[in-house]
Formats: C-alpha cells, structure tokens, sequence
C-alpha cells in the first residue's frame, strides 16, 4: 500500500506539477538577477500559503534545477529556505526544517552570500523558538541582526519579515525596548506587505502601551484602524478597535472609548472572535458605570461573561468580575457585589501568580541571554585578539628574521671585500719583491774594511731599478728582533736609526695620528720585508698584519691595494 501510494505521488509529481512550474518559470528568463530572485521568493511564498504538498514542493526541485542551470547560488539558496519552510509550516517537521535550513547556511556561507544567511538564521531562530531552545534562537537573532547592519537595508530583501520575527520574539520574552527597536526597522522597509504591514505595527503599539506611553500606542493602534478599514479587513478593524477603547477608556475618554468599544463589539461578531468581543463589552460595561447606568453594565458583563464561557478565555474573568462587583454596588447589592468580590480573588490569584511568575522567568531569561551573549562576544573578541597577536609575532618574527639575514649578508660582503683587499695589499709588495730579487744585478766592488779578511774579488749584488738595501749589522739586528718590550722597541729605534737615519722621526712629525704599531709597520715596509718577517718582529699573526695595513689605508684615505708609495718614498 505505501508503494502504491509513493508510485502514485510520484506520477502525479512528474506529470502535471513539473509542467505547471516549468509555465511559471519562464517569465524568469530575461530579468535581472535581484527581479529574479524577488520573484522567486515571492512565488515561494504564494506557494507556501496555497499549502498544497505536491505542487510547492515540485515548485522547490524545479527550482533547484533552474538554480545550479544558471548557477546562481542566491536563488539555490532560497530553495533551500523555502524547502525547510515547506517542511516546518506544512509538515510540522522541525528537525528536517532545521537540516534544510542549516545546509542552505552552509552553502550561502560557502558562496559568501551574507543576506541569505542571515536570513536562514531567521528561520533557523524560528525553529528553534517553537521547539523552546530560546538560547539557541536568541543567538540565531542576534547573529542575523549582526550580518542585516554590515549591509544597505534598503538591498536585503524581506528584511520587514526578518525584523518582524527578531521583534515578536523579544516581544514573547517582554523586553519592549528590544522589541521596539527591531520592530521600528521593519516599519521602515518600503513595500512590505498589507499584513505584515498591520501586524507590525499593532506590535508597536503593544510595546508602547507596555511602556506606558499612551499617546504613541494610540497613534500606531488608530493607523493599524485606518489600514484595516482601507484593506476593509474586519478581524484587523475588531482588534484595532477594541485597542483604541481601552486605551481612551484608561485616559478617561469615555466618549472615545464608547465609539471604538461599540465598532469593535460589532466586529468581532461579524467574525465570531468570541474572545475579543467580551473584551469590548468589558469596555463598554465601564463606559456604563461611569455614567450611572449600572442595569446596562450588568447586561454587558453577563453578556461577556457567556461569550467567555464559550471560548474558554479565563485571562478576562477578573476584569469581568470586578465589573459585576463596582455594578452592583452601585445598584446597592451588596450580598451579590461581596459574592463577585469573592469569584475575582478565586480568578485573579492564580492568573496574578502566573502573570508574576511568568515575568519573573522572562525576565532571568533575558538576562541570562544578555550574560551569555556578553560571554559569546567576550570570548570572540579574545579570539580575534589571540589571532591578531599571533599574527604580529609571526610578522615581526619574519621581519626580524629578514632584516638579520640582510645584516649578515652585508657584514659577509665587507669582510669578503675586506679579505680580498688585504690579500691584494700584502701579496703586491712580496710579488713585486720577488720581481726584484729576479731582475738581473749589477756588481759592486765590496769596500772592506780595516780587520776584515782577505776576499775574493767578489761583487755586492746591487738591483738594477732599486738600489739594494746593504745588510748592515742594523739590518741583521732588526730581523732578530722581537718586540716583547718597552726595551725591544727602543732596540727597534735604535737598529732602525742604522739602517734608515731620520726616517722614524719624519713619519711621527709627518703623521702623528699613526700608532707606534702603525709607524712600525711602515719603517718596515720601507726595507721591503715580507709579511711573515714583519709579523716576527712585531710579534703578531700575518691576519693582524693585514688588518693593520688596511687600517693605515682608512686612517690616510687610501685606495685599496695602495702600498704607500708616496709615504715611504
């Protein structure tokens, strides 16, 4: 039986529906994206309100269809809003409601379309409101009202209905401020709806009269009439009606409130709301007993009192029996106006009780929503703030990390140069040594002196270029020295004196911002030694020798390689 019947919807899915839809769909062709998607939405809704099963859902698969066809992942989106509407409003399933309402969140955030998430948090906060998870609904709210204000109103489509739900919602939880002020933005878009037009504002005027500003819930209450006289909705009217009476009745505009009381009274007969045409006979039994006309009051409130009876409606029974009590005592029955005095506290305790305990629980209610929502923000915000530092540290870590690396490329590169400079300044004075020591030389006749022994008649080698140094006994002197201490360096002087007279004094008076060090690595590259034999008599490494040549060089401002030519000469 159940696959005939699955067989038998199927065939009736896949024959007419789909042939009624694709008719439908195809004034789609052609327009713009955002008439496309208001029209999508607004046959959704049409759809919806028909209730019938089979053709609104295979509005929805065509739909889908036509959404991946075109790829146009706004108008997939809405199918999956309207899917899960079709599934909560229609099937009363919240749970399959809530997978089709959360995938479509997945896949508007997936495609960063902000509005039509936003608006599935609605639904979603919807759901979770009529399956009493007021938590959950409450951070649905708010997080759609957070995506709504990073965006133009005026661009998001159905935010009337969006706001109107936030606002009814905090309505239900008795935080008129709140309310107020979402229910305020939804009166604001252009274009809404009649009816929604009309339900919120009579939602505003509540919440003024729950504030106890009378004048402004007038207002809202006398535009909710005119509208519903203008639509000619006779159920709106009623309502608006009624409101306005007891709002004069409560100025004590009693004129006033026997107009609208009356309007109402007729109304809502008209439409057989039994409930609310007690309440305006409740209101015109007053009118009544202000003016004296006790018998008349009394008629009204029996009246009302059956109309309650029928309805069921207890909430009006203690205004009903206080009516009754003040009526008959004005008439002097006292023995039944005492009677009625005693059903009104039997009625009113307990819907007392309930109405404080209720306020009481919205109240803890709405401040543990405040507390958590605080909490939610606090811990995003140190979120937000953990990611930021994290991401500073990483920066500046990468930054310092940059700038050492350019400062060891800079340092490697000098000391490079450096290194080269030094190797160059101290190989060109033994190279070009070594070219002297192999350029032919001329012979000299050796002068002896007095006590040496006979020679040969063996010659002095004498460079042809340079005169060569003669080796004297300063000369063999300074080869064996060894600059240890004070003592050795005035050896130094004195063996250097021998070899080159004058030639000290003349660099200190020519250069006196040379070291002692500095000075004698110039005497003694004056006499043409070789690194290894200046590093010897100064006691240092061959490193330290070209460091110190490299250092006279900066000292006199000479160019690299330069082997003081002109200082020593």
């Amino acid at each position: 039986m159940a696959i005939k019947s699955f067989l038998a919807l199927f065939v009736l899915w896949a024959h007419s529906p789909r042939t009624a839809c694709t008719q439908n769909f195809a004034v789609l062709y052609g327009m713009k994206a955002s008439e496309r998607l208001a029209w999508v939405i607004n046959f959704v809704d049409t759809e919806l309100n028909q209730k019938d099963s089979v053709t609104a859902y295979a509005s929805m698969l065509e739909l889908q269809a036509l959404a991946r066809k075109w790829r146009s992942p706004d108008l997939e989106t809405e199918v999956y809003a309207g899917r899960g509407r079709y599934k909560f409003y229609i099937l009363h399933d919240s749970q399959a409601a809530l997978r089709e309402y959360k995938q479509g969140l997945d896949f508007a955030q997936k495609n960063d379309l902000d509005i039509a998430a936003a608006g599935l948090m609605v639904h979603i906060g919807n759901v979770y409101r009529q399956t009493d998870e007021i938590f959950l609904a409450y951070e649905a709210y708010t997080a759609a009202h957070d995506l709504f204000t990073q965006t133009d109103f005026a661009q998001i489509p159905r935010l009337d209905w969006y706001e109107y739900e936030i606002g009814r919602f905090l309505y239900d939880l008795e935080d008129w401020k709140g309310a107020l002020e979402h229910l305020c933005l939804a009166d604001l878009y252009p274009g809404s709806s009649r009816q929604l037009h009309y339900a919120v504002i009579s939602l505003i005027g509540n919440c003024y009269h729950n504030l106890h500003q009378l004048e402004k819930s007038l207002v809202c209450h006398k535009k909710c009439f005119r509208l519903a006289q203008k639509d000619r909705n006779t159920a709106w009217e009623s309502q608006s009606a009624v409101n306005i009476a007891e709002i004069y009745l409560q100025d004590s505009l009693y004129r006033e409130a026997r107009i609208y009381g009356s309007t109402g009274y007729r109304q809502s007969l008209q439409t057989h709301n039994l409930a609310l045409a007690a309440q305006a006979l409740i209101c015109l039994s007053a009118v009544n007993i202000y003016e004296g006309n006790y018998q008349a009051a009394v008629e009204k409130l029996k009246e009302a009192e059956n109309y309650l009876q029928a309805d069921e409606a207890k909430n009006l029974l203690p205004a009903l029996y206080l009516g009754l009590e003040k009526a008959y005592k004005g008439m002097n029955e006292a023995r039944i106006a005492q009677y009625n005095h005693f059903l009104y506290d039997i009625v009113s305790g307990p819907i007392h009780d309930a109405n404080v305990q209720r306020s009481h629980t919205n109240l803890l209610m709405r401040r543990d929503l405040r507390r958590n929502h605080i909490q939610t923000l606090i811990a995003q915000n140190s979120e937000k703030s953990d990611r930021t530092i994290l991401i500073i540290l990483i920066t500046l870590g990468i930054c310092m990390l940059v700038f050492g690396y350019s400062i060891y490329q800079r340092v490697h590169v000098r000391q490079t140069s450096s290194v080269s400079t030094w190797q160059a300044a101290e190989n060109t004075p033994e190279k070009d040594f070594q070219t002297l020591l192999e350029k032919p030389v001329v012979r000299a006749k050796s002068i002896p002196d007095e006590g040496d022994p006979p020679t040969s008649a063996a010659d002095v080698p004498m460079l042809v270029d340079k005169p060569a140094i003669i080796k004297t006994d300063g000369f063999e002197q300074l080869l064996a020295l060894r600059l240890l201490t004070e003592e050795d360096s005035k050896s130094f002087k004195r063996s250097y004196e021998k070899v080159h007279p004058g030639f000290l004094t003349k660099l200190r008076t020519g250069y006196p911002h040379l070291t002692p060090s500095e000075t004698r690595l110039l005497a003694l590259t004056k006499i043409n030694l070789s690194t290894k034999e200046i590093s010897d008599i100064l006691n240092i490494e061959p490193n330290s020798v070209r460091r110190l040549r490299n250092r006279i060089r900066q000292k006199l401002d000479l160019p690299a390689g330069d082997n003081f030519e002109k200082i020593l000469s």
